[in-house]
């Protein structure tokens, strides 16, 4: 594999993968394939089909299975692949009932009117 195609895997994984679509990895390949490698396409049964030229090499879903493994960021998949807008929105609510079950007692008024403006 030259460096071309190891751009080509990268945007693949960007465009289709590391999104909060969930889409799989051999769903992410098959698309790579249609976008990247096919060199016109053709209409059966009123479905568009993209052609891959057969005598072109490919690269196989082992090879990229293999590429991404060796080059994945979990974080950053768990990020794009998770809403964290909404994560983050579920913890600070929990976090805000927590810090108001617990301390409202003992915290002063001007402490909980600013509570009340934040949230």
């Amino acid at each position: 594999m030259d460096a071309e195609i190891k751009e080509v895997f990268k945007k693949a994984i960007s465009r289709y993968y590391l999104n909060s679509q969930k889409k799989s990895l051999k769903l992410t390949y098959t698309l790579m394939l249609r976008d990247y490698f096919s060199t016109e396409t053709y209409i059966k049964n009123g479905v568009e089909i993209p052609r891959i030229d057969e005598e072109q090499e490919l690269p196989t879903y082992q090879q990229f299975y293999y590429w991404y493994m060796k080059n994945r960021d979990i974080k950053r998949e768990i990020s794009s692949r998770i809403n964290l807008k909404l994560t983050n929105k579920t913890t600070e609510r929990l976090l805000e009932i927590q810090l108001r079950k617990y301390m409202a007692p003992v915290m002063s008024t001007p402490l909980m009117q600013l509570l009340e403006t934040v949230t």
